[in-house]
């Protein structure tokens, strides 16, 4: 949230406009938060660990979108994250989809802002349908709220906007 804040205290109104077009500032599915961002008992594992993303709960086979304009960086399956989806985009951010039963999208592709890049699964390290989905800023990963909760109701409810 003191991201945002800072962003939303510096910037005109036009530049809102363009870094909000670029932004990842929607929800990339329908659903349910099973697991926020931040330190938690992980029920897999049976230990504390810290989750840099958040866990959406789903039906099998929910579209997800990409939450910005951008390229896909990776598409990929490891063990932990299953199949899963990088998607770089402007201002250094890049965004994360794991879990997911399958692509509609290949490596190099552009994409834009809500445009399907996949379907909810359970792939990798989970035993319910759901998309794991982390924002990063450079080489950190932010809490996603920041993006899709404060950022999004600041800069779309504004009257001159």
């Amino acid at each position: 949230v003191q991201l945002s804040d800072k962003i939303l205290a510096q910037l005109k109104t036009r530049e809102k406009k363009n870094l909000l077009k670029n932004t990842p500032s929607i929800w990339p599915v329908k659903g349910y938060v099973l697991a926020p961002y931040g330190w938690q008992v992980d029920a897999q594992r049976g230990k504390k660990i810290f989750r840099p993303g958040i866990e959406i709960g789903t039906f099998p086979g929910s579209e997800v979108v990409s939450t910005a304009p951008g390229q896909i960086s990776k598409v990929d399956f490891n063990p932990e994250l299953g199949l899963h989806i990088w998607v770089e985009h402007r201002f250094g951010m890049r965004t994360l989809y794991a879990h997911l039963d399958r692509a509609a999208i290949a490596r190099g592709d552009t994409v834009q802002k809500g445009q399907l890049i996949g379907y909810a699964g359970k792939t990798g390290m989970t035993s319910v349908p759901m998309l794991y989905y982390e924002v990063h800023v450079g080489t950190v990963a932010y809490n996603p709220y920041a993006f899709l909760n404060h950022i999004h109701d600041e800069w779309l409810n504004q009257k001159n906007l």
